[in-house]
């Protein structure tokens, strides 16, 4: 299921044994899921990373050009230099942040008879996310129309 990528994050993790590398989360931050790349270079483990996400439904919308800013802009360390071994890799990750409002026809929903059903098949964490992304929207659609 693809869900709209709302906010993204790249980072670079730097060079660390397979062994010893700690991850990359998502607590304490403003995103929803993390995606971790490895490859000799910056380059290859944003790419991995990039594809990660995609392969899970979270096309990140960055360009091919802003990609390669971000690449140039890190330094040029790479792990196929011969002072490392087999275990040795460069890590980079995204962290995304995705719209989690369910997306609502606003024609079907005035239909009584769905959104009793809709609203009945709703856990009460659910409820909560429909009724502050529902407010979100009609503010939103109140000050750009």
């Amino acid at each position: 299921m693809k869900e709209k990528v709302t906010d993204y994050e790249l980072l670079d993790c730097g060079i660390e044994h397979s062994q010893y590398f700690q991850g990359v989360g998502t607590a304490f931050s403003k995103f929803d899921y993390a995606y971790v790349g490895v490859g000799d270079d910056y380059g290859e483990a944003i790419n991995d990373a990039l594809e990660q996400a995609a392969c899970s439904g979270h096309e990140v919308p960055i360009t091919d050009e802003e990609l390669q800013a971000d690449i140039d802009a890190t330094n040029d360390v790479s792990c196929s230099d011969e002072e490392y071994h087999d275990e040795i890799y460069y890590y980079a990750a995204v962290r995304v942040k995705v719209d989690t409002a369910p997306d609502v026809d606003k024609e079907s929903f005035y239909d009584e008879e769905l959104a009793k059903e809709f609203v009945e098949n709703l856990t009460p964490t659910e409820c909560i996310l429909f009724r502050d992304k529902l407010r979100e929207r009609i503010i939103r659609d109140s000050i750009t129309n």
